[in-house]
C-alpha cells in the first residue's frame, strides 16, 4: 500500500496525516507542538535593551529588533523540526508522495528546510493557515485537491 502524507501546519504546531487515495483511508500519524512559537516576545527575549534613547527627538522608544528576531528564529527551529520529521518518515518508506498546507510565510520556511529528494515527493503545496481547522474541515476542504 502506497500512503501519501499530508502536513498541515502553521509556525507552532503541525498535524501529519496519512492518506490511501484508493480507499480514502485518513490517519493522524503525528502532531508536533512548538510553543516558543507562541511565547509573549518578552518571554522569548532574556538580552532586553529596554528604552534606547532616540535621537533629535528627546523621546525613548522600545528596542524591536531582538523581539522580531527571537520569534523569526522559534519560526525556523520549527520549520526545521518539521523537516527532519518528514525526512525521517520518507526514509523509513512510511509514504511516497506529500502535500504541505501552511500559511505563506511558513510554507516558504518549510520548502527552505526540506531536504531535495523529499522535495521531489510533493504532490501538493497549498498557502492556506488550516492548523486549526477540525479534521473534519480538513477533509472537508482538501479531499478535492489530494
Amino acid at each position: 500500500m502506497t500512503r501519501s502524507w499530508l502536513l498541515v501546519a502553521d509556525s507552532s504546531r503541525a498535524r501529519i496525516y496519512s492518506y490511501d487515495k484508493k480507499d480514502g483511508d485518513w490517519d493522524l500519524e503525528a502532531e508536533l507542538d512548538h510553543p516558543e512559537s507562541r511565547t509573549r516576545t518578552s518571554e522569548l527575549v532574556t538580552d532586553q535593551q529596554g528604552r534606547g534613547r532616540q535621537g533629535g527627538t528627546g523621546g525613548h522608544a522600545p528596542a524591536k529588533s531582538n523581539e522580531v528576531d527571537a520569534h523569526a528564529n522559534e519560526e525556523v527551529k520549527f520549520a526545521r523540526e518539521v523537516s527532519e520529521r518528514l525526512t525521517g518518515g520518507f526514509d523509513k518508506h512510511s509514504y511516497a508522495k506529500l502535500g504541505l498546507v501552511a500559511p505563506p510565510h511558513f510554507l516558504g520556511l518549510l520548502r527552505k528546510n526540506l531536504a531535495d529528494h523529499i522535495g521531489r515527493t510533493l504532490f501538493l503545496e497549498l498557502g492556506k493557515d488550516y492548523a486549526t481547522a477540525s479534521e473534519a474541515e480538513l477533509k472537508d476542504r482538501l479531499l478535492a485537491r489530494i
